[in-house]
Parts: structure tokens; sequence; C-alpha cells
């Protein structure tokens, strides 16, 4: 039990002045994860995973893009989910170093994923928002059912919203995803993103969180 529980936390060198801006240089060099050395005197090898802190940044760096895509509206308004996708991916690469699209995980190809070694310590998918039902239906269903693997700790949902009503859509979002039969409680917000806590399918003692990501891309 102790080895399932216990999970090692994967250092992440992040690139504190590439995150501070919109545009991002690619570096030439980058070591984003970092194994801990093995102690000889634990019984077990803990799981990787990346800390709370970690996770913090992993999501304000997505939202420092997401509010360039706000910024310049008529850029990203009619583009599809792959080429957004592609700008997020490309800040965080700038960031970590690390991070492939379209990357095989359990039973699909999921947007944003960030490895180390054989596992993912941070997947993601991006969605524009075309109503409640696409999203409680086949949203969440991609992500948590299709993607999320039984070791996966975090995860995040991007959202792009043409819709004027963005508040609302925002609100339904949050509702949809207290409501789905695997949530436990709303965990602490990252900045203005709210997170919560979810349990694995067929296993209530395995915990993953979930962010959740906005951007209102709309011309008036």
């Amino acid at each position: 039990m102790r080895k399932i529980e216990t999970q090692l936390g994967v250092p992440i060198e992040r690139d504190s002045k590439v995150a501070e801006t919109y545009t991002v240089s690619i570096p030439k060099r980058r070591r984003p994860i970092k194994p801990i050395p093995k102690r000889t005197y634990e019984p077990f090898e803990p799981e990787p995973g990346v800390s709370e802190t970690d996770f913090a940044d992993i999501i304000t760096d997505i939202s420092r893009t997401l509010t360039m895509f706000e910024r310049l509206p008529i850029t990203h308004v009619d583009a599809k989910e792959e080429r957004l996708r592609d700008q997020i991916l490309v800040s965080l690469h700038a960031i970590y170093g690390a991070g492939s699209a379209e990357t095989f995980s359990k039973r699909g190809k999921t947007d944003i994923y960030l490895p180390w070694r054989d596992n993912a310590i941070f997947i993601a998918e991006c969605k524009w928002w075309t109503g409640r039902k696409v999203f409680v239906e086949e949203a969440l269903p991609q992500l948590l059912d299709r993607y999320v693997v039984w070791r996966d700790t975090h995860t995040a949902m991007i959202l792009f919203i043409k819709n004027k009503g963005v508040s609302s859509v925002i609100q339904q979002a949050v509702e949809s995803i207290q409501q789905h039969p695997r949530y436990v409680t709303d965990a602490s917000p990252i900045g203005e993103v709210r997170t919560f806590t979810l349990h694995k399918d067929d296993d209530e003692d395995r915990r993953l969180r979930l962010a959740l990501l906005t951007a209102s891309i709309h011309i008036d």
C-alpha cells in the first residue's frame, strides 16, 4: 500500500524569464525533469509525480498563453483547436523543455503531454465550448476516461469560449465537473483558475487534480 500511495516528486526546471513573457524562445539545451536518486534505505520505489508548486507553475504558464489569445481575438477566434493547442505547447516547451501533442495515452491521443521516463506527469485536453451537453457527454469523458490512466495525478481541461456570456459558460463547466460521479471536492484555486479533486475510475482512494482553464475569444 505504501508503494501505491507514495509519489516521487519530479523536479521540473522552469525558465522563469521565459515564463514571464508572451513571446518564447526555444533554448538550445534543456533538462526539464531530473530523476531523484533512489535512496538505498527505502524498501520501495515511489511513483513519479509533480509537486503542487510545479503544477501551479504549469497552470500559470498556460494561463499566460490564454491571456494572449484573449488580447488578440481576431487572430485566434477562427482557429482550430489544434492550432491553439500548438501555441500552448510551444510555450510549455520553451519553459520546460518537454512536451508533445497527439500523444497516445490509454485509449486515445491527448492534446498536451508532459512526460517523465515512460509516464506522464501532466496531460491536458483543449476544446472549443459548444454547449454543456457536449462538455458533459464528450469532453469530460474523453479526458477522464480515454486519456487519464490510474497513475496520472494532474490534468487540465482548457476551454476556448466564443460565447459572449463567458461567466455563464464557466459556471456551467464548473457545475458539470462538480456533478461528475467521480467529483470529490473543490481544491485550492491557482490564481483565478478553479481546480477540483476527483477520484479514479473504480478506485475511490486514488485522487486526481483537475484544473479548468478558460479563454474568452470573441469579437464584439
